[in-house]
């Protein structure tokens, strides 16, 4: 599994802000996204077909989505897409 550049950016941020709510809130952040990168290795079809040839997952009670793409059978990490932003904002990162 890959990750962009931009991807981990948006990772440091949304992790920034849960630092600052609380320890536990960083944490369950962290928790969700482990499981759900686990579950992109272990099935990468597994996410819900979402826009320009990606996929995403959802984050349990957070507003906050993983968008990936297959790139050659190899999972990427384009975003940590947040609800509020504007739907597809990650477009032209490869």
């Amino acid at each position: 599994m890959r990750w962009t550049t931009q991807a981990n950016r948006d990772l440091r941020s949304a992790l920034v802000y849960y630092g600052h709510q609380s320890w536990d809130s960083a944490q369950n952040f962290l928790d969700q996204l482990g499981g759900i990168t686990q579950r992109i290795e272990s099935m990468p079809g597994s996410g819900h077909p979402y826009l320009h040839n990606s996929r995403r997952i959802l984050m349990n009670g957070l507003p906050y989505a993983v968008v990936y793409r297959v790139v050659r059978g190899e999972p990427v990490i384009i975003a940590i897409a947040h609800a509020s932003r504007r739907p597809g904002y990650w477009i032209g990162r490869d």
